[in-house]
């Protein structure tokens, strides 16, 4: 009898092991992560029950590993804004917690108090060695794409069937080289956002030009799409290549509503920088700032470069041709007396190329402007530890004496994991935009939907941030009259 209990024991031991660390290790390891990410002192773990768990092979070295799912209730030891443009953003702690944005509950938009408390729905991994359960870094998912979203009361629109057979003859036709194959899907997808546009318009929907449809402008308009459509008033949210073509579209009466960065916005009003051939865009207004877009300039942590000024001979990548992030790149850098020659490397990539370039050794720094913390720079910082430069205070006087539409900004500290300071910096933000003569009754009801549902919808970085106390903030081109009779009523 003896050995029949000393064999069940140890089937229990072995059983627990197989299935991940216990409830204490977990709550003791949660501890240590928001401790050494946020500071002692400002949320402690209060409950913790296991939710259950899963195996999988990690991507880069085939090793196992085992996510283990918990619930969890924090307790705040003290005041803190969770979402405040200059404070922890719940995106940074989601990814502390290992948990969805929409998984996190109890942040007060208005602020939190001592002894409030968070609910979460959050998950750990592990890897096993030596018969112990070992932490390893956190990484996010990539998110299902926005465009892979679907509405039901959107209505599949038949085709052509001659035209379609063509084009897919034009697809399929072997033998294209890569250019071919881009220049292609470039105007197919040209062609079907212009024909939804002139669908929209033939059935009164106004339009929405966000952005790429991997990109926070896209998921944001995605948002705007679902909640602010209703009886009365649709809008639908169209896919582009981001604020300059979003200002363009709006500008020629293609669509009704756009996203945009606002110093390009005043680029484009003005008919300067990037503008300089267009006449100016003197019908543009807008409807209000949504959220900041800090400009970023990330090091390895390991790194000699302290300053802006130390990336001179080094490689660099400051973003596509056309980006925003490449205008606030060579803007930034002229301010601190640099210029593409001063380097040995100038890349002009995406965000996605930079993070690899860096984690290569191809690159010594990259700019991004973006809100944050950026998916990318979380996944990046979880395993290959960064570091974000500051601007000098110099610098951010001469780019706000030229741009004075920047919001001046300080990223604090753990914004990123492994990034241990804070850091001083520029913020543009993303705008809504219109024309002069859009109905006013059309931009109220869309504001009111907007700094109503995007605060509450908890879904992506950025809505968090959306505010009508914040709408007015680094607005670079007029309000539009209903804009302006909005903000005077609140």
């Amino acid at each position: 009898m003896k050995h029949v209990c000393q064999l069940l024991l140890l089937c229990v031991a072995l059983s627990a092991c197989g299935k991940g660390p216990n409830v204490d290790a977990l709550k003791t390891e949660l501890q240590t992560q928001l401790d050494s990410q946020l500071g002692a002192n400002l949320l402690s773990v209060r409950t913790m029950s296991r939710r259950g768990t899963q195996s999988f092979d990690d991507a880069d070295g085939g090793e196992p590993r085992r996510v283990v799912y918990f619930d969890a209730t924090l307790e705040f030891l003290q005041d803190l804004t969770i979402g405040a443009w200059a404070d922890l953003s719940p995106a940074s702690l989601a990814h502390i917690l290992g948990a969805a944005e929409q998984s996190i509950m109890g942040i007060n938009p208005e602020g939190n108090k001592t002894g409030d408390v968070l609910r979460v729905h959050g998950s750990s991994v592990y890897r096993e060695r030596d018969g112990e359960w070992q932490p390893v870094a956190y990484q996010t998912h990539k998110p299902t794409p926005a465009s892979a979203i679907a509405f039901d009361n959107i209505a599949p629109r038949p085709p052509n069937e001659a035209l379609l057979e063509t084009l897919t003859a034009l697809v399929r036709q072997p033998g294209r080289s890569r250019a071919e194959r881009k220049a292609i899907t470039e105007e197919l997808r040209t062609a079907e956002r212009n024909i939804n546009l002139r669908l929209d318009r033939l059935n009164n929907i106004a339009s929405l030009a966000s952005g790429d449809v991997d990109g926070e402008y896209y998921a944001i308009g995605q948002v705007i799409e679902f909640r602010a459509s209703g009886p009365g008033f649709q809008i639908r949210n169209h896919a582009t290549a981001g604020s300059v073509e979003n200002l363009r579209l709006v500008n020629e009466g293609k669509v009704d509503f756009g996203l945009a960065q606002n110093e390009l916005a005043a680029m484009a009003y003005r008919a300067d920088s990037l503008f300089q051939t267009s006449t100016p865009m003197s019908e543009l207004r807008s409807l209000g700032s949504l959220f900041p877009e800090p400009m970023q300039i990330i090091v390895a942590k390991s790194s000699a470069i302290q300053s802006v000024e130390d990336l001179r001979g080094k490689m660099i990548g400051i973003g596509l041709p056309g980006s925003g992030s490449r205008v606030n790149a060579l803007m930034v850098l002229d301010a601190h007396g640099l210029f593409e020659s001063d380097f040995t490397k100038v890349l002009e990539v995406d965000l996605g190329g930079s993070v690899a370039a860096l984690r290569s050794g191809q690159l010594d720094a990259f700019f991004v402007t973006v809100a944050a913390p950026a998916r990318e720079i979380q996944n990046l910082a979880a395993t290959f530890p960064i570091r974000l430069l500051s601007l000098s205070s110099a610098a951010i006087e001469r780019l706000r004496e030229v741009s004075p539409y920047f919001v001046p900004m300080r990223l604090p500290a753990h914004t990123y994991s492994s990034q241990e300071e804070s850091v001083d910096t520029l913020s543009v933000t993303a705008m809504l935009v219109t024309l002069e003569q859009t109905p006013f009754d059309q931009v109220d009801q869309l504001l009111d939907t907007v700094f109503t549902a995007l605060p509450t919808s908890n879904q992506r970085v950025s809505t968090a941030l959306v505010s009508k106390e914040n709408a007015q903030k680094g607005l670079s081109i007029p309000l539009h009259p209903a804009a302006e009779a909005f903000y005077a009523r609140q």
